[in-house]
């Protein structure tokens, strides 16, 4: 393993900060939805119906919202089930994974803008394998034995 060490002029308080702000609101979640027991079954089973054939759709964005902030994805995937049977709850689980990794995606790129590198690592990789070939050039070695 190889130590990174933070390009100079990082300042690492400010992500401290951050993270405390996001563990800080996590908790507030928590103890909203579980201690307090803000969130009542009826009322979500009315609202779903109230919604009518628009409440797969409807479930599909709550739950990728829901999943984005950390909301486990059984919980999501069992009220699917069973708010919609198992052939539709499935195809609805579905639906909310896919729109959970594009929040999330988006998020991540938006969160390490200035971590990332380019987008396209294409060229990347294609360096990387020239490099490997250059270094079995300078080497003398074959292909690796596998």
């Amino acid at each position: 393993m190889t130590d990174r060490e933070d390009p100079p002029g990082v300042d690492r308080r400010r992500q401290i900060v951050r993270l405390a702000l996001f563990a800080t609101f996590l908790l507030g979640l928590f103890y909203l939805v579980a201690v307090t027991r803000v969130v009542d079954v009826d009322d979500i089973r009315r609202t779903v119906a109230a919604t009518g054939p628009a409440a797969p759709l409807t479930y599909v964005v709550v739950a990728a919202l829901l999943a984005a902030v950390f909301v486990p994805g059984p919980i999501l995937a069992a009220g699917s089930g069973v708010l919609f049977g198992p052939i539709l709850g499935v195809f609805v689980t579905l639906g909310a994974t896919v729109g959970t990794a594009i929040i999330t995606s988006l998020i991540g790129r938006r969160a390490g803008r200035d971590r990332s590198g380019p987008r396209n690592a294409r060229p990347n990789l294609c360096a990387g394998v020239k490099a490997q070939k250059d270094l079995r050039r300078q080497t003398g070695s074959g292909e690796p034995s596998g």
